[in-house]
């Protein structure tokens, strides 16, 4: 009998360290995430178009059609073509979140009347040791370097061609 009673007790404290234990995880979350939300800033301009996320572990900022920023790509846009349309730019900077890194991904959309044929001859000459891959009226030409990887993308459209460039990375030196 005194054995069994024993078994009860015992029973009992480690069920009530567990409860304990979720307790304590349950207000380890709460507490986490309440300080969190109240750590999280966010700064919108106007349009919607700038964006400035400011954590505890660093921030991030995105810009979006703003097609000034496209030279920070490091990829020449092909001479006459126009950006596609503002929202088809966009870059991203998240340098505060990565430590001492500096890592920003920029990409942008053009068109230009010229054939695809053109255009590609215009990439292979400025970038020849990247690598390219053609596939259904699409050229896409790509390279890996320790500051990132850059990757051009065209296809054949209204009778002209799409550029689409695209650079993640450390951002292009002014």
């Amino acid at each position: 009998m005194i054995a069994v009673e024993h078994a009860h007790r015992r029973r009992g404290g480690i069920l009530i360290w567990l409860a304990m234990a979720l307790l304590m995880i349950a207000v380890l979350l709460v507490g986490g995430g309440l300080f969190l939300a109240h750590n999280i800033k966010v700064r919108e301009a106007r349009d919607g178009r700038d964006v400035q996320v400011e954590t505890p572990f660093g921030s991030v900022h995105v810009q979006h059609g703003n097609g000034s920023r496209t030279a920070a790509i490091g990829i020449p846009v092909y001479p006459g073509a126009r950006l596609i349309k503002d929202g088809e730019s966009a870059s991203v900077d998240l340098s505060g979140l990565v430590g001492d890194k500096s890592l920003q991904i920029v990409a942008g959309k053009w068109e230009t009347s010229d054939p695809i044929d053109k255009v590609q001859k215009y990439y292979e000459d400025k970038f020849p040791d990247m690598n390219m891959v053609q596939h259904n009226g699409r050229v896409e030409m790509h390279t890996i370097h320790v500051s990132g990887k850059k990757v051009i993308s065209l296809s054949e459209r209204n009778g002209g061609t799409e550029i689409a460039l695209a650079s993640v990375g450390e951002p292009k030196a002014n």
